[in-house]
């Protein structure tokens, strides 16, 4: 591991503390961390949330993202503009090389549109994260109730405009 690589994984350790609940995954040069969702009620749709750093010295992109349970699922970002907070969809996520890019509630995030089931507290919800470079890396998404602690939490936002 270079020295580069060293440092990234350190900032991943300090962004989401130890716990019971943090999970990581790793394919070459990229690295995900923590990924995970809130529980869902009967027709709600479902953000996901994470970290992902790339150790390499070459941009990589998130280009999509599958999940079985969802009918479909899109990139997304977040932004308050004038009091309302409103989504944007993106086709793509790029990753700088020594970068990191969080996903989290307010910012970027993940949309699990037309679920086939409800995401419960405590569950796990298999995806495909999918990279031009990296290629797919199988992840789950842990399903809790409110952000890991390094995560600020932000309440559910009723006026969000998508």
């Amino acid at each position: 591991m270079n020295r580069r690589s060293l440092i990234l994984a350190g900032i991943l350790c300090a962004i989401t503390p130890a716990s019971a609940s943090a999970h990581g995954y790793r394919k070459g040069n990229i690295l995900i961390d923590h990924p995970w969702t809130r529980p869902t009620a009967r027709g709600q749709n479902a953000a996901g949330y994470m970290v992902i750093g790339n150790t390499g010295r070459v941009s990589d992109r998130l280009i999509s993202v599958e999940c079985a349970l969802a009918s479909r699922v899109t990139l997304h970002s977040s932004e308050m503009r004038g009091g309302v907070m409103s989504m944007r969809q993106l086709n793509a996520v790029a990753v700088e090389p020594g970068g990191t890019i969080r996903f989290a509630p307010g910012g970027l995030h993940i949309m699990f549109e037309g679920l086939q089931a409800q995401f419960a507290i405590g569950s796990r919800v298999t995806a495909n994260l999918v990279f031009r470079r990296a290629g797919r890396i199988a992840v789950q998404f842990t399903v809790q109730s409110a952000a890991p602690a390094a995560t600020p939490a932000m309440p559910d936002m009723p006026g969000m405009q998508h």
